[in-house]
């Protein structure tokens, strides 16, 4: 699992980068965008 979100994060540095040279905030902001993803259906996932 840890791999899978690795990979899904690394995917998502590589779409932003074509954007041209991106602020470190931005970069955290759409990584901490993709983990709350995660929790969220973590969460989700446990409780009926």
């Amino acid at each position: 699992m840890s791999e899978q979100i690795l990979a899904v994060l690394k995917r998502k540095l590589d779409d932003l980068a074509p954007q041209g040279r991106m602020d470190a905030e931005i970069l955290r902001n759409a990584l901490k965008e993709e983990l709350q993803f995660y929790v969220l259906n973590f969460i989700l996932g446990l409780c009926p």
